[in-house]
Protein backbone atom coordinates (compact mmCIF):
# COMPACT_ATOMS: atom_id res chain seq x y z
CA UNK A 1 0.00 0.00 0.00
CA UNK A 2 2.88 2.35 0.77
CA UNK A 3 4.76 1.47 -2.00
CA UNK A 4 1.59 2.28 -4.03
CA UNK A 5 1.19 5.60 -2.61
CA UNK A 6 4.59 6.61 -3.13
CA UNK A 7 4.73 5.37 -7.24
CA UNK A 8 1.27 7.25 -7.32
CA UNK A 9 2.83 10.82 -5.40
CA UNK A 10 6.05 10.51 -7.52
CA UNK A 11 3.95 9.92 -11.00
CA UNK A 12 1.84 13.01 -10.14
CA UNK A 13 5.06 15.57 -9.85
CA UNK A 14 7.48 13.56 -11.65
CA UNK A 15 5.90 12.62 -14.71
CA UNK A 16 6.68 15.10 -17.65
CA UNK A 17 4.19 13.22 -20.14
CA UNK A 18 1.18 13.40 -18.59
CA UNK A 19 0.32 16.03 -20.75
CA UNK A 20 1.02 15.11 -25.18
CA UNK A 21 1.10 18.47 -25.57
CA UNK A 22 3.47 19.42 -22.80
CA UNK A 23 6.90 20.91 -24.10
CA UNK A 24 9.45 19.28 -21.99
CA UNK A 25 10.49 15.62 -22.25
CA UNK A 26 12.48 13.33 -20.18
CA UNK A 27 16.21 12.23 -21.48
CA UNK A 28 16.99 9.27 -23.44
CA UNK A 29 19.12 7.63 -21.22
CA UNK A 30 16.08 7.28 -18.56
CA UNK A 31 13.56 4.74 -18.81
CA UNK A 32 10.58 6.88 -18.44
CA UNK A 33 9.67 10.51 -16.21
CA UNK A 34 9.36 8.96 -13.06
CA UNK A 35 12.91 7.40 -13.80
CA UNK A 36 14.14 10.95 -14.66
CA UNK A 37 12.54 12.84 -11.60
CA UNK A 38 13.94 9.94 -8.62
CA UNK A 39 17.09 9.64 -10.42
CA UNK A 40 17.51 13.35 -10.42
CA UNK A 41 16.50 13.56 -6.58
CA UNK A 42 19.02 10.92 -5.48
CA UNK A 43 22.00 12.87 -7.11
CA UNK A 44 21.05 16.49 -5.56
CA UNK A 45 20.95 14.13 -2.10
CA UNK A 46 24.25 12.40 -2.62
CA UNK A 47 25.83 15.84 -3.23
CA UNK A 48 24.09 17.34 -0.12
CA UNK A 49 25.78 14.15 1.84
CA UNK A 50 29.23 15.36 0.48
CA UNK A 51 28.43 18.81 1.90
CA UNK A 52 27.77 17.24 5.12
CA UNK A 53 30.56 15.19 5.18
CA UNK A 54 32.76 18.75 4.20
CA UNK A 55 31.07 20.95 7.21
CA UNK A 56 31.13 17.73 9.30
CA UNK A 57 35.04 17.96 9.18
CA UNK A 58 34.74 21.27 10.50
CA UNK A 59 32.31 20.65 13.65
CA UNK A 60 34.93 17.67 14.43
CA UNK A 61 37.67 20.19 14.35
CA UNK A 62 35.96 22.86 16.55
CA UNK A 63 34.46 20.63 18.62
CA UNK A 64 38.33 19.52 19.56
CA UNK A 65 39.76 22.83 19.84
CA UNK A 66 37.04 23.64 21.75
CA UNK A 67 37.32 21.04 24.52
CA UNK A 68 40.62 21.89 24.79
CA UNK A 69 40.66 25.73 25.03
CA UNK A 70 37.20 26.65 26.44
CA UNK A 71 37.37 29.88 28.11
CA UNK A 72 39.16 31.10 25.36
CA UNK A 73 36.52 30.04 22.80
CA UNK A 74 34.36 31.57 25.35
CA UNK A 75 35.89 35.06 24.47
CA UNK A 76 35.66 34.90 20.83
CA UNK A 77 32.30 33.96 21.42
CA UNK A 78 31.83 37.22 23.44
CA UNK A 79 32.93 39.47 20.88
CA UNK A 80 30.72 38.37 18.54
CA UNK A 81 26.92 40.59 18.76
CA UNK A 82 24.50 37.28 19.21
CA UNK A 83 21.48 39.26 18.32
CA UNK A 84 22.72 39.71 14.40
CA UNK A 85 23.54 35.89 14.81
CA UNK A 86 19.79 35.58 15.62
CA UNK A 87 18.38 37.97 12.79
CA UNK A 88 20.04 35.77 10.31
CA UNK A 89 18.68 32.57 12.10
CA UNK A 90 15.09 34.03 11.33
CA UNK A 91 16.47 35.45 7.98
CA UNK A 92 17.55 32.17 6.79
CA UNK A 93 13.96 30.42 8.38
CA UNK A 94 11.66 32.49 6.43
CA UNK A 95 13.62 31.62 3.74
CA UNK A 96 13.27 28.22 3.83
CA UNK A 97 9.59 28.52 4.26
CA UNK A 98 9.23 30.80 0.67
CA UNK A 99 11.56 28.37 -1.00
CA UNK A 100 9.01 25.61 0.07
CA UNK A 101 6.36 27.37 -1.09
CA UNK A 102 7.72 28.03 -4.32
CA UNK A 103 7.49 24.34 -4.84
CA UNK A 104 4.01 23.81 -4.01
CA UNK A 105 3.05 26.93 -5.74
CA UNK A 106 4.30 25.56 -9.05
CA UNK A 107 2.64 22.16 -8.33
CA UNK A 108 -0.42 24.07 -8.20
CA UNK A 109 0.01 26.24 -10.95
CA UNK A 110 0.56 29.15 -9.04
CA UNK A 111 3.47 30.18 -11.14
CA UNK A 112 2.91 33.75 -10.45
CA UNK A 113 3.16 33.84 -6.94
CA UNK A 114 6.05 31.19 -7.16
CA UNK A 115 7.45 34.07 -8.81
CA UNK A 116 6.95 36.19 -5.72
CA UNK A 117 7.95 33.55 -3.87
CA UNK A 118 11.24 32.53 -5.07
CA UNK A 119 12.04 36.77 -5.62
CA UNK A 120 11.40 36.78 -1.75
CA UNK A 121 13.84 34.34 -1.06
CA UNK A 122 16.83 36.19 -2.59
CA UNK A 123 15.82 38.52 -0.90
CA UNK A 124 16.42 36.79 2.39
CA UNK A 125 19.30 35.50 1.31
CA UNK A 126 20.54 38.94 0.61
CA UNK A 127 19.50 40.30 3.93
CA UNK A 128 21.79 37.86 5.18
CA UNK A 129 24.83 38.80 3.38
CA UNK A 130 24.30 42.37 4.26
CA UNK A 131 24.26 41.41 8.09
CA UNK A 132 27.51 39.25 7.63
CA UNK A 133 29.08 41.85 5.59
CA UNK A 134 28.19 44.45 8.42
CA UNK A 135 29.67 41.66 10.94
CA UNK A 136 32.83 40.80 9.06
CA UNK A 137 33.91 45.05 8.86
CA UNK A 138 33.43 45.48 12.58
CA UNK A 139 35.59 42.03 12.99
CA UNK A 140 38.23 43.55 10.47
CA UNK A 141 38.19 46.87 12.42
CA UNK A 142 39.06 45.45 15.96
CA UNK A 143 41.36 43.27 14.34
CA UNK A 144 39.52 39.93 15.18
CA UNK A 145 41.13 38.23 12.59
CA UNK A 146 42.36 34.51 12.06
CA UNK A 147 45.60 33.08 12.28
CA UNK A 148 48.48 35.32 11.98
CA UNK A 149 46.26 38.52 11.30
CA UNK A 150 44.46 38.48 14.35
CA UNK A 151 45.00 41.63 16.11
CA UNK A 152 46.73 43.33 13.13
CA UNK A 153 44.19 43.91 10.73
CA UNK A 154 46.94 46.15 8.50
CA UNK A 155 48.09 43.15 7.64
CA UNK A 156 44.71 41.93 6.09
CA UNK A 157 44.37 44.81 3.86
CA UNK A 158 45.72 44.13 0.41
CA UNK A 159 45.85 45.97 -2.82
CA UNK A 160 42.21 47.29 -3.76
CA UNK A 161 42.72 47.31 -7.46
CA UNK A 162 42.18 43.72 -7.72
CA UNK A 163 39.06 43.55 -6.38
CA UNK A 164 38.42 46.61 -8.06
CA UNK A 165 39.63 44.09 -11.27
CA UNK A 166 37.08 41.48 -10.34
CA UNK A 167 34.15 43.75 -10.32
CA UNK A 168 35.24 45.20 -13.61
CA UNK A 169 35.44 41.59 -15.05
CA UNK A 170 32.47 40.68 -13.04
CA UNK A 171 29.73 43.26 -14.25
CA UNK A 172 29.91 43.07 -17.85
CA UNK A 173 29.74 39.57 -18.06
CA UNK A 174 27.20 39.66 -15.81
CA UNK A 175 24.89 42.11 -17.76
CA UNK A 176 25.95 40.58 -20.97
CA UNK A 177 24.80 37.15 -19.69
CA UNK A 178 21.52 38.17 -18.32
CA UNK A 179 20.75 40.07 -22.11
CA UNK A 180 21.35 36.82 -23.58
CA UNK A 181 19.33 34.91 -21.29
CA UNK A 182 16.92 37.02 -21.73
CA UNK A 183 16.63 36.96 -25.53
CA UNK A 184 16.80 32.90 -25.40
CA UNK A 185 20.71 32.73 -26.73
CA UNK A 186 22.03 30.93 -24.00
CA UNK A 187 23.89 28.04 -23.60
CA UNK A 188 25.50 25.50 -20.77
CA UNK A 189 28.98 27.38 -20.98
CA UNK A 190 27.31 30.95 -20.51
CA UNK A 191 25.53 29.61 -17.33
CA UNK A 192 29.05 28.52 -16.25
CA UNK A 193 30.12 31.78 -17.06
CA UNK A 194 27.45 33.78 -15.50
CA UNK A 195 28.21 32.13 -11.81
CA UNK A 196 31.76 32.90 -12.07
CA UNK A 197 31.31 36.78 -13.16
CA UNK A 198 28.36 37.04 -10.11
CA UNK A 199 30.74 35.74 -8.06
CA UNK A 200 33.45 38.05 -8.96
CA UNK A 201 31.18 40.79 -8.63
CA UNK A 202 30.08 39.66 -5.44
CA UNK A 203 33.29 39.04 -3.76
CA UNK A 204 35.09 42.49 -5.08
CA UNK A 205 32.67 44.79 -3.57
CA UNK A 206 31.89 42.70 -0.28
CA UNK A 207 35.88 42.57 0.43
CA UNK A 208 36.30 46.22 -1.22
CA UNK A 209 33.84 47.15 1.68
CA UNK A 210 35.04 44.63 4.59
CA UNK A 211 38.61 45.49 3.87
CA UNK A 212 38.27 49.17 4.25
CA UNK A 213 37.16 49.43 8.08
CA UNK A 214 40.49 48.32 8.63
CA UNK A 215 42.00 51.61 7.86
CA UNK A 216 39.84 53.29 10.01
CA UNK A 217 41.88 54.47 13.76
CA UNK A 218 40.98 51.92 16.65
CA UNK A 219 42.01 51.13 19.89
CA UNK A 220 40.77 48.18 19.93
CA UNK A 221 39.44 45.55 22.19
CA UNK A 222 41.59 44.19 24.70
CA UNK A 223 42.54 40.25 24.63
CA UNK A 224 42.89 38.04 27.53
CA UNK A 225 43.99 34.88 25.33
CA UNK A 226 46.95 35.20 22.72
CA UNK A 227 45.88 32.28 20.49
CA UNK A 228 42.26 33.87 20.39
CA UNK A 229 43.30 33.86 16.34
CA UNK A 230 42.50 29.77 16.53
CA UNK A 231 38.86 30.88 17.41
CA UNK A 232 38.37 33.51 15.11
CA UNK A 233 40.48 30.97 12.56
CA UNK A 234 36.77 28.70 12.76
CA UNK A 235 34.68 31.51 12.73
CA UNK A 236 35.76 32.82 9.36
CA UNK A 237 36.45 29.67 7.53
CA UNK A 238 33.23 28.03 9.05
CA UNK A 239 31.09 31.72 8.58
CA UNK A 240 33.00 31.95 5.17
CA UNK A 241 31.93 28.63 3.74
CA UNK A 242 28.83 28.89 4.80
CA UNK A 243 28.03 32.34 3.11
CA UNK A 244 29.83 31.33 -0.31
CA UNK A 245 27.15 28.41 -0.17
CA UNK A 246 24.22 30.91 0.15
CA UNK A 247 25.63 32.71 -2.61
CA UNK A 248 25.65 29.75 -4.93
CA UNK A 249 21.86 29.53 -3.87
CA UNK A 250 21.12 32.56 -4.35
CA UNK A 251 22.95 32.46 -7.91
CA UNK A 252 20.48 28.76 -8.58
CA UNK A 253 17.95 30.03 -7.13
CA UNK A 254 17.90 33.22 -9.34
CA UNK A 255 18.35 30.76 -12.35
CA UNK A 256 15.00 28.56 -11.86
CA UNK A 257 13.45 31.91 -11.30
CA UNK A 258 14.33 33.33 -14.77
CA UNK A 259 13.34 29.64 -16.02
CA UNK A 260 9.97 29.91 -14.28
CA UNK A 261 9.51 33.03 -15.73
CA UNK A 262 9.60 31.72 -19.44
CA UNK A 263 7.35 29.11 -18.28
CA UNK A 264 9.35 26.34 -18.43
CA UNK A 265 8.04 24.92 -14.87
CA UNK A 266 4.46 23.61 -14.42
CA UNK A 267 2.93 20.78 -12.58
CA UNK A 268 4.21 18.22 -14.52
CA UNK A 269 7.92 19.42 -14.62
CA UNK A 270 9.50 20.96 -11.48
CA UNK A 271 12.38 19.30 -10.70
CA UNK A 272 15.44 22.30 -10.86
CA UNK A 273 12.94 24.04 -8.05
CA UNK A 274 13.08 21.12 -5.55
CA UNK A 275 16.64 20.31 -6.46
CA UNK A 276 17.48 23.71 -5.45
CA UNK A 277 15.47 23.56 -2.63
CA UNK A 278 16.69 20.55 -1.22
CA UNK A 279 20.16 22.40 -1.45
CA UNK A 280 18.90 25.93 0.48
CA UNK A 281 17.16 23.49 2.99
CA UNK A 282 20.40 22.34 4.16
CA UNK A 283 22.31 25.55 3.68
CA UNK A 284 20.16 26.56 6.30
CA UNK A 285 19.85 23.98 8.29
CA UNK A 286 23.65 24.07 8.30
CA UNK A 287 23.37 27.69 9.96
CA UNK A 288 20.97 26.59 12.60
CA UNK A 289 24.05 24.38 13.81
CA UNK A 290 26.65 27.43 13.73
CA UNK A 291 24.64 29.86 15.59
CA UNK A 292 24.25 28.17 18.73
CA UNK A 293 28.08 26.68 18.51
CA UNK A 294 29.83 30.17 17.46
CA UNK A 295 27.42 32.94 19.26
CA UNK A 296 26.06 30.97 22.35
CA UNK A 297 29.14 28.88 23.80
CA UNK A 298 30.26 30.15 27.15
Amino acid sequence: MLNQLLQRGLMSTGNHSLSADHKHHFADHFKSALHEFISAKEGIWLFMVTEILMFGGLFVGYSLYHAKYPEMFAEGASHLDWRLGFVNTLVLILSSFTMALSIFLVQTKKNHQATVSLIVTILCGYGFMVIKYFEYAHKVHDGLLPGKFFGHPEMAVPNFGFYYLLIAIGLPILVAFLTDYLNNTRNKKSIVVFFIALALFVAGFLLIGSMGHAHAEHEGPVFEHANLGLYFSFYFCMTGLHGTHVLIGMGLILWVLIRNLRGEFDPHYFTPIEGVGIFWHIVDLIWIYLFPILYLIG
